[in-house]
């Protein structure tokens, strides 16, 4: 997926076999993709086009420098040697080198770091070229992290590196001479990418084990203040997370867990497994203040000003029997009709239940709750007579699956 307007909105991009993929920050819409056939260059504007660079072998990862006169700068290894162009990719040539990851210091072209993909007797895992790539020095002797997932150097003091490996986080100040455990990172799961932003922030993305956790972040330092871990033995998976102005945070997600952990009078009744759950924590100690389980597990939620929970999914009347909820309207026959719930989290009380749907099947996907307090509900449907409106944009169905979008008042 890429986007060209800062995340607002999003397009689906197909590759063969992506490995990296690097917006152009000076080309709004422009990005850099390195795949298993080579280096191709996107351009998402209005009229865009896909160019494929000379580079002709498999493009394992990639680096993008600008050069003081404007020139793009393109590093790029095949997995083993690592290549560089200094015309924007128009001519790639050998540097003689067994990098197999590399990165390159913001605002400083000509410094890189790299990881070697094999070493001879007596070389360190890392490098540091200080020549644009031409010749590279050993860097952190004895430093064996382990699988390196990122490498990436601070855009604001270029001999400040860290790197994500496996389930840890180092820290380096010193141009990678020495390194320091910053945080033991996942418990459950694994940084896989750590990514600098406009502000100096430094976000990470992670694959996870099904472990729910709640962190919070202090991003001027950057430290986590606090971290807990919140699930049962069949995991769960956040949704949503919300902080209100009480200093409180609300997480909502989802469940497969029959033990996961409730405040007894506040648990659920039906079918303990695949369940959406609502856990406060108190956001300056961390410490979970509730938790319950509000019934059959949904898609999508959202709060509204008021604090009140919507959950959408889907639902046939025999999944939710036990639940003995306010319905507003009817069941409109079919394998299932899309599900909307509003739940009051103070008292854990479903206030009102509203099918969507025909008599085909149909789902709703997601929800948003705008300032003029309608709610916007997205789903998919094989209903021929799903409801629509006099004014709607098409009436009838015109595939076998439709998307539809309900607009109503908040509750």
């Amino acid at each position: 997926m890429c986007s060209a307007d800062t995340g607002r909105s999003w397009s689906f991009q197909f590759f063969f076999g992506a490995n990296q993929v690097i917006a152009d920050l000076r080309v709004e819409g422009g990005f850099y993709v390195a795949t298993e056939r080579g280096i191709q260059y996107v351009q998402l504007a209005p009229g865009g086009s896909r160019q494929n660079l000379t580079f002709p072998l498999r493009a394992s990862r990639m680096a993008i420098g600008f050069t003081t006169g404007g020139q793009t700068v393109i590093w790029v290894s095949d997995g083993l040697f690592l290549y560089r162009s200094v015309d924007g990719g128009a001519r790639f040539d050998p540097l003689q080198v067994s990098i197999s990851r590399v990165e390159v210091a913001p605002g400083a072209p000509t410094i890189l770091y790299g990881q070697r993909s094999f070493r001879m007797a007596g070389q360190s895992l890392l490098a540091r070229s200080q020549d644009g790539g031409v010749t590279w020095i050993d860097i952190g002797a004895g430093f064996e992290p382990g699988l390196i997932f990122a490498l990436t150097a601070d855009p604001q003091f270029p001999s400040i590196v860290y790197i994500a490996s496996e389930k840890e986080v180092y820290r380096s100040e010193d141009s990678g001479e020495t390194w320091r455990l910053l945080d033991r990172g996942l418990t459950n799961g694994s940084v896989q990418t750590l990514q600098f932003d406009s502000a100096g922030n430094l976000w990470a993305g992670a694959t996870l084990a099904a472990r729910g956790f709640v962190m919070k972040l202090n991003l001027a330092k950057p430290e986590i203040e606090f971290s807990t871990c919140i699930s049962g033995s069949g995991g769960a998976a956040g949704l949503l997370t919300a902080a209100r102005e009480d200093g409180r945070i609300f997480v909502v997600g989802g469940t497969n867990s029959s033990d996961f952990p409730v405040t007894a009078e506040n648990k659920a009744v039906g079918n303990s497994y695949h369940q959406m759950f609502a856990a406060v924590f108190d956001s300056s100690s961390g410490q979970l203040e509730s938790s319950r389980l509000l019934g059959r597990a949904g898609s999508a939620a959202a709060l509204d000003p008021l604090g009140r929970l919507h959950v959408v999914g889907s639902a046939a009347p025999a999944d939710v029997a036990e639940l003995d909820l306010p319905f507003n309207g009817s069941f409109q026959s079919g394998q299932t009709d899309g599900l909307w719930t509003t739940i009051d989290l103070d008292v854990g009380r479903i206030l009102q239940a509203t099918w969507i749907g025909g008599a085909g099947t149909d789902n709703l996907t997601a929800i948003a709750i705008g300032t003029d307090q309608k709610v916007r509900l997205v789903g998919t449907t094989t209903s021929s007579n799903f409801p629509v409106t006099p004014k709607a944009i098409q009436s009838q169905t015109g595939g076998r699956v439709d998307s539809f979008l309900t607009v109503l008042p908040l509750p």
